[in-house]
């Protein structure tokens, strides 16, 4: 069965400690989110291109996986590119 009660915490105590906030463009993360979003997509659909292709050997499909794979890596190095961006402008 539930039971109610009563806590006294009026002798406890605690610290805390906050770092600097450091403030960023909103704006700069969606879009660095957003390639990031990009590349676990498009690199997601790739690789399981490439299973199928590994699977059942077909041009169409090897170039289709291809480009695949590079648009992901193309959004990866967007993203990491951004990030370094934001990272750089905060600290300036």
């Amino acid at each position: 069965m539930a039971k109610s009660g009563h806590i006294d915490l009026s002798g406890v105590k605690g610290k805390y400690h906050v770092d600097d906030i450091e403030f960023v463009d909103k704006r700069e993360i969606d879009f660095a989110n957003e390639f990031r979003f990009t590349f676990e997509v498009s690199f997601g659909i790739g690789l399981t291109l490439l299973g199928v292709v590994i699977t059942n050997y077909h041009w169409a499909l090897l170039i289709v996986t291809i480009i695949f794979l590079g648009f992901g890596f193309f959004n990866l190095w967007r993203y990491r590119e951004k990030y370094k961006e934001i990272k750089n402008n905060n600290n300036a």
